[in-house]
């Protein structure tokens, strides 16, 4: 999930290199119609 949250917002993979706490990844569906 993080692979693809990064393909998404590069920038978040530099943010994670510069903390040591994990980073949350959450899952995001779209509503059935």
């Amino acid at each position: 999930a993080f692979r693809r949250a990064v393909e998404v917002f590069p920038p978040y993979a530099q943010y994670q290199k510069k903390t040591t706490r994990e980073l949350p990844v959450i899952a995001l569906e779209r509503p059935a119609k």
